[in-house]
């Protein structure tokens, strides 16, 4: 089972909505997994300097998100989908192990709801949920890319308004 550590957690974040979020991923994986996942909130410089440190990009932006395990399957995953980038290794207790960071940049999350006409609340919603499928091993870098990580994100994001 997932768990969550916060970090500079603006209240606008609801703790129940992650919990939710989480409870969601894992019926859409369909994978018991364990580990913590760090959520941590940086300011724009911050942000800017590990976007440039990690993406080599200028500038900060909304999300950055980093697996510490194992990543020797990320091929084939990249191929079928469905698991993390990592094999649970039984002699690893994983439930007390730092897994996976999420970083937030509140700024850009509200410069991009209002470009995007949504209310702060829902674009921070949406990306902790963009977030952690990014965590099992989606991203976004060609157009089939994209449309399967949303598939991914709208499913979760259904399982949470139930």
């Amino acid at each position: 089972m997932f768990q969550l550590q916060y970090f500079k957690i603006p209240r606008t974040l609801s703790r129940d909505y992650c919990a939710r979020a989480l409870q969601a991923l894992e019926k859409v994986i369909k994978k018991p997994q364990q580990g913590i996942i760090n959520l941590i909130v940086l300011d724009s410089e911050e942000m800017a300097h590990m976007n440039q440190q990690y993406r080599g990009k200028e500038g900060p932006t909304d999300i950055l998100t980093f697996s510490y395990l194992n990543q020797e399957k990320k091929e084939k995953i990249k191929e079928k989908r469905g698991g993390f980038f990592w094999t649970q290794n039984s002699k690893l207790k994983t439930q007390n192990l730092v897994a996976w960071e999420i970083y937030l940049c509140l700024e850009k999350i509200k410069s991009y709801a209002k470009e995007s006409g949504k209310t702060y609340e829902k674009q921070l919603e949406y990306i902790i949920v963009h977030g952690l499928v990014h965590l099992i091993g989606y991203d976004h870098e060609t157009d089939a890319d994209w449309k399967e990580m949303e598939k991914i994100e709208k499913k979760v994001q259904s399982l949470i308004e139930q």
